[in-house]
């Protein structure tokens, strides 16, 4: 697992499957490991050293400025879509030690031998939360999602996964985004050639059901970026971008 969820995005050379880890983990006592993450996310207080940020090629660590293009924006989205899923593997994992006892109890139970009632409708939306992850941006449904759904519809298509848009009015309002098996590497997912549908018993199956959504849609309609900061104790304040400025890459370096 180690090896799958750090690698970069150009250089994973692994698989990882869920239902080998699901197997190991379903015989195991998993209590002390579940109080312990407990303690730990309550305790953990969000910073701007935990903030991962993508770059065009390697326009952060050298001295080249290379400008946006269909390609170089798309290799970007692409390593922004694997961190994601890398993330998203141990969260799973966090999720599945949380909620096994409850899942263990509801699949035991005779009220969830069919697939009617409240309890079947449970214990099925448990099994879906493991796998699924939320991403919000201020006023997404307007400017992120736009700037990105192109790339990720292409790149979704090459990888022979699905992508969901939800509008609301001109608005993209939810992107929802299925894959079913593991991200490889990719030096260039342009080029890249349409891969082959998941086989129902490959090695490299673990699902993840991301959802970008537009925080604004889930606070009240007058709360601006600095509030919602301020609502979740983020010890940062709102910063302006210098638009008139940044009219290339060359240009935004020259003033570092």
């Amino acid at each position: 697992m180690k090896k799958y969820v750090t690698a970069e995005c150009d250089n994973v050379r692994s698989h990882i499957d869920w239902d080998f880890f699901h197997h190991k983990l379903e015989n195991l006592n998993l209590d002390v490991c579940a109080n312990q993450l407990l303690n730990l996310l309550e305790k953990r207080n969000l910073s701007e050293d935990q903030v991962k940020t993508f770059h065009i090629s390697t326009n952060m660590t050298s001295n080249d400025c290379t400008e946006p293009s269909s390609k170089t924006t798309s290799n970007m989205i692409y390593q922004f879509l694997m961190y994601i899923y890398q993330r998203n593997i141990i969260a799973s994992l966090v999720k599945y030690i949380l909620l096994k006892n409850i899942l263990q109890k509801l699949n035991s139970s005779s009220l969830t031998e069919t697939l009617k009632g409240v309890f079947s409708s449970m214990k099925k939306r448990l099994q879906e939360i493991i796998f699924e992850c939320v991403l919000t941006a201020f006023n997404g449904s307007n400017y992120d999602n736009y700037l990105i759904c192109n790339s990720l519809i292409i790149i979704l298509t090459k990888l022979n996964e699905n992508i969901l848009l939800y509008k609301k009015g001109a608005s993209i309002s939810t992107v929802k985004i299925t894959v079913k098996k593991n991200l490889t590497r990719f030096q260039n997912i342009l080029g890249a050639k349409k891969q082959k549908k998941v086989k129902l018993k490959s090695p490299d199956k673990w699902i993840m059901n991301l959802y970008i959504k537009d925080i604004r849609n889930l606070v009240a309609a007058n709360m601006s970026l600095d509030k919602i900061g301020k609502l979740f104790n983020l010890n940062v304040s709102k910063l302006c971008f210098p638009y008139e400025k940044a009219t290339s890459i060359k240009k935004l370096k020259s003033f570092n």
